[in-house]
């Protein structure tokens, strides 16, 4: 692994290698598989080796997605289990003549001209678009640009500009930031080079609870990659750290010590040790096993009221309670006292049943004369029309 390492820049194949002997963890079938990269910053994809027999190095011709390409081994004679695999394994078809390694590192210089055109073409039709990589298809025949934008761009005209430039068939492929970042490559915090551009399969699933879960500053500098997103590397350890936190108790609790009961005020989980405050001793610092079970801390009673007992609380609590409210009786029957009795001709006749109805307020205001006397003649006029 380190004639590789020393002849691909530096990259990580040795880690790589710790990486697939994780992979067989369990039991189940396994497959010799060969790890080949198409281009220095491109994805790696496994192979079956087939009847060739490819050495770390070697230049080899295997069937894509997108017709027969050349690459190089990076990692042979491993071990995979075959149920992390969707399917049985394309294999190597053979080796590659040193002509067409030749054409291959011809065809990179080519993409790196094409660049240049690329960014003049997008500067003459004005377009938002940043370029990011070329490549040349293997038979020359295909010419793929990838650009980040971060709207859609409509890039027909330059499509054809393009393929009337170059003679070959056009591809623009629009990529998000971490696909940028592996197609250009670089050296991330650690001082090596990026997992995306030299190892890593596919991206993980990255969240800031995980940077929370290693005792990790919630700091977009210190948590980011070169990309601007989480970085990869947070979710290699994330599992080790939580099976370990699992013994540890959390912050804030009690536990009991060799030298008395104390506070937890800080953890060191990959030590697996435990920083505790005991009253009286002060800061000690004990291992994981030294502790026992943590013991949550008595909530205080409340203090009771001046001049009273606390049985005398608990039946003014009782007596303070809300009463459920009574349902509403029933409505009292009318008296048939209190129904008018109906009238008769007679009574319409000679007036009595005018004297008999209760009178009527008039709903007239008083006159714009004023209040006082006019008001009052009015009502009463008003009463007499009655």
């Amino acid at each position: 692994m380190s004639e590789s390492c020393s002849a691909d820049g530096g990259c990580s194949t040795c880690s790589f290698g710790q990486r697939l002997a994780s992979l067989n963890e369990g039991s189940g079938e396994e497959w010799p598989v060969v790890l080949v990269r198409f281009r220095e910053t491109s994805r790696t994809r496994f192979f079956a080796p087939g009847g060739v027999s490819a050495r770390v190095n070697d230049w080899v011709v295997v069937e894509t997605g997108k017709g027969e390409e050349a690459g190089k081994v990076i990692a042979t004679g491993q071990q995979v289990r075959a149920a992390i695999f969707a399917g049985p394994l394309k294999p190597i078809q053979r080796l590659a003549e040193p002509h067409e390694v030749t054409l291959v590192e011809q065809l990179e210089g080519e993409a790196k001209r094409a660049m240049r055109a690329f960014r003049e073409q997008i500067r003459i039709h004005r377009l938002d678009m940043k370029p990011i990589r070329a490549e040349f298809s293997f038979d020359a025949k295909r010419l793929t640009f990838y650009y980040a934008a971060e709207n859609r761009v409509d890039f027909r005209e330059l499509v054809r500009d393009l393929a009337k430039h170059f003679g070959v068939r056009i591809d623009l492929r629009q990529v998000g930031a971490r696909d940028e970042a592996r197609l250009i490559g670089g050296v991330g915090k650690c001082g090596r080079s990026l997992c995306c551009s030299s190892w890593l399969q596919t991206y993980p699933s990255v969240t800031v609870k995980q940077a929370k879960e290693q005792d990790l500053p919630l700091n977009p500098t210190k948590i980011s990659g070169v990309c601007g997103r989480l970085l990869c590397c947070l979710s290699y350890e994330n599992e080790q750290y939580t099976r370990m936190k699992r013994a540890l108790p959390r912050l804030g609790q009690f536990v009991p010590t060799p030298q008395g009961t104390g506070k937890v005020i800080g953890i060191q989980t990959l030590k697996g040790r435990v920083v505790v405050y005991i009253e009286g001793s002060g800061v000690a610092d004990f291992a994981a096993d030294e502790l026992g079970e943590p013991q949550q801390p008595a909530r205080p009673a409340p203090p009771p009221r001046e001049g009273t007992q606390p049985g005398e609380m608990r039946r003014a609590r009782i007596e303070s309670a809300p009463r459920p409210i009574a349902a509403a009786p029933p409505p009292a029957p009318v008296s048939e006292e209190l129904i008018p009795a109906e009238t008769t001709l007679e009574e319409e006749a000679d007036g009595t049943a005018a004297a008999k109805r209760p009178r009527r307020r008039s709903r007239r205001g008083g006159r714009r004369g004023g209040k006082g006397a006019g008001g009052v003649a009015g009502g009463s006029g008003g009463d007499t029309e009655g």
